[in-house]
């Protein structure tokens, strides 16, 4: 519970925070990241930050893995990279939460998206060979590094419209404290170089390049109905909607973005419930008429369904899927005439890395499969009059998995990374419609389904078909 009134501070400070700084009458934006390169802080950074993660785990948490010696670190050299049994969250969710704080490290000491890139997959290395008994995870290298990237330049982005180091007071300290949170990397550095104390001047006044929403609801698993009051969950959602991709000029990666998050905080449900993060990596606009844009170009995907168990009563998880590593073609239209905004977004992308729910493979703590392919989505939008707008998205993933154990396998010491779970494809498919009516005072209502299918073909067992059917009501703020 404790997790839970975490995220409820969270969420309020956060709303009280940007609250005051985008309705203050001078607002500013003020920067003070350092913008001369220095790969060598970047380096150290990011070995600090995997030795501070790891003493967090073997003398706080007292987690086993973290136990390492000479003979731990040789013995994950001989065997190379395997598949590791960790829990979904942490393969999908903690690894590229791990890689964003290396990310936002060497963006504040002046490297860009790519020259970042390096420094995440010697950041996953280290931890991978030195920091851990167990062996190497081939998953854990694409989710830390590439996750790391999506995860640590939308975090970075936000937290730069967060910071403003002209407020006093209590605006300050929630400025700071939201950021630390949202960035804590950044943050401790800024400690150090004495950044989070000082109180600079305003400089040239700029509007904020993000249409915010923040907003909590009732979620409820209408498949579910045994479940009773079981079925359902509150929970609060966070969107950004980061530049308008039709009036960029030059692109440059995650000058647009788009983030969608979903937080279980009273329930039966796992805390980190729903992310989606998609981001230009490079980009351009064409004007076909004055009603009519097209914006074409290679996008970054980050995607992470999670729930769990919804009673004692029925074993089955409604849904589990992630795509932590992921690149893509996108091709964007928008449309506005007679008071109509229409936009449709067509992605076609392969998945480095993923995961979703199996039927047999169960192992530790690992009861889903790893694998690699490829997804298509389609968004589509009607906002009428800026006073209603209709949603439907459609998410389509199919994953492969070549390295699966055998139904009459014992697993011994030797073969316990060995397997990416059970062998065959997994087709997953997520259709998501939703309305959302404008209210007064910049508040709306918004209702939407989200229904969730997959198909597993396997090679050593029969095909499973599963589905379910979860409804959301929510009451968003507009920022």
């Amino acid at each position: 519970m404790h997790f839970n009134s975490f995220f409820i501070f969270l969420f309020f400070l956060f709303a009280f925070n940007l609250n005051a700084q985008l309705y203050s009458d001078n607002f500013d934006q003020v920067e003070d990241t350092i913008t001369k390169k220095s790969h060598i802080k970047s380096f150290i950074a990011t070995l600090a930050i995997d030795g501070s993660i790891w003493a967090i785990d073997r003398y706080i948490g007292k987690t086993d893995f973290s136990i390492i010696c000479t003979e731990t670190i040789r013995k994950n050299f001989h065997c190379g990279f395997q598949w590791d049994n960790d829990y979904f969250v942490s393969n999908m969710f903690d690894h590229p939460a791990h890689g964003s704080f290396n990310f936002n490290s060497c963006n504040y000491n002046g490297l860009n998206y790519w020259e970042s890139l390096p420094y995440n997959i010697l950041s996953s290395l280290v931890w991978e060979l030195f920091l851990e008994n167990e062996p190497p995870s081939l998953n854990d290298l694409f989710s830390h590094t590439i996750g790391g990237l999506a995860m640590g330049e939308t975090t970075g982005r936000i937290g730069q419209i967060l910071r403003a180091p002209y407020l006093r007071g209590l605006k300050r300290i929630g400025s700071e404290t939201l950021n630390f949170l949202i960035t804590p990397s950044v943050s401790l550095q800024r400690i150090i170089n004495g950044e989070m104390w000082k109180i600079k001047k305003n400089a040239n006044s700029i509007q904020i390049p993000a249409d915010i929403q923040i907003g909590a609801g009732v979620d409820y698993f209408a498949d579910n109905k045994s479940a009773g009051k079981d079925a359902c969950k509150v929970a609060i959602s966070f969107n950004v909607n980061y530049n308008d991709p039709f009036k960029l000029k030059k692109i440059k990666p995650f000058d647009h973005f788009k983030l969608k998050t979903r937080l279980s905080i009273l329930g039966n449900q796992p805390i980190r419930n729903k992310l989606n993060i998609e981001a230009v990596v490079y980009g351009k606009k064409i004007d076909l008429t004055d009603e009519n844009k097209i914006f074409i170009g290679i996008f970054q995907h980050y995607n992470y369904y999670n729930s769990d168990t919804v009673t004692v009563r029925d074993p089955e998880i409604p849904y589990q899927i992630a795509a932590p590593a992921s690149y893509g073609l996108g091709l964007l239209f928008n449309n506005i005439s007679n008071n109509i905004d229409l936009n449709t977004e067509v992605y076609v992308s392969a998945v480095l890395i993923g995961a979703g729910k199996t039927d047999h493979y169960n192992v530790i703590t690992r009861n889903y499969n790893l694998g690699a392919g490829y997804s298509g989505k389609v968004h589509s939008s009607a906002t009428i009059k800026n006073k209603a707008k209709f949603n439907l998205d459609l998410e389509y993933y199919r994953l492969f998995t070549w390295k699966g154990m055998p139904p009459d396998m014992v697993i011994t010491e030797e073969n316990l990374y060995s397997f990416q779970g059970d062998r065959g494809n997994t087709i997953h498919l997520l259709v998501n419609p939703g309305l959302e009516i404008k209210l007064p005072k910049k508040l709306s209502l918004g209702i939407e389904m989200f229904y969730y299918s997959r198909k597993n073909k396997y090679f050593y067992y029969e095909d499973v078909k599963k589905s379910s059917i979860e409804l959301s009501g929510n009451l968003l703020y507009n920022f």
